[in-house]
């Protein structure tokens, strides 16, 4: 008689990256999975104190750690392994860690940028036109700017936003979504 011995799997990938594998799912049909949703830059700050037994870190740390991971868990993760890795980091043997100094600049984690460089890859020529035109512009660009950079009719612009917004490689940040960011 074969005795089953239970396995525990953990994998991490982003939203879109599961949703356009269907092979994953096929493969996997009854594994349950967990969203890890962003966290904001004070859950940011609390994390990065839990994850290093710590004070969480100075307000401008926690906002250059946000703005280079968008708040996602793994990435943070990431983050302050490079940051502990690299002797940018130090703790002492009380409460406190030494950030660097005001010129601390954090860097996007190797995994974030590996993610981009293939969802970027994945995207159909007019997405990543529209992508390329949002990288020159600005971080947030106007829906109107972008159609008059691009010499699209706002609609077409519309249409390729929604669907990079719905694969989550953009974001709306205004209301009436007329804002979109990366």
């Amino acid at each position: 008689a074969e005795h089953g011995i239970p396995v525990g799997l953990v994998a991490s990938c982003s939203a879109s990256a599961f949703a356009t594998r269907p092979e994953i799912r096929r493969r996997l049909p009854d594994v349950p999975v967990f969203r890890l949703e962003p966290l904001d830059p004070g859950q940011l700050a609390q994390a990065v104190g839990g994850m290093l037994g710590r004070r969480p870190p100075p307000a401008h740390i926690s906002r250059q750690l946000f703005d280079v991971t968008d708040g996602q868990p793994v990435y943070v993760e990431e983050a302050v392994r490079d940051l502990l890795a690299s002797g940018t980091m130090r703790a002492d043997d009380g409460n406190r860690v030494e950030w660097g100094g005001s010129n601390l600049r954090i860097t996007y984690p190797r995994r974030a940028r590996q993610d981009a460089q293939t969802i970027l890859g994945e995207q159909p020529v007019l997405h990543r036109r529209v992508l390329e035109a949002m990288a020159v512009a600005d971080l947030e660009v106007p829906l109107d700017l972008l159609a008059a950079g691009l010499e699209w009719d706002r609609d077409e612009v519309r249409l390729v936003a929604e669907q990079l917004v719905a694969e989550q490689v953009l974001r709306w940040v205004s209301h009436p979504r007329d804002r979109l960011t990366e």
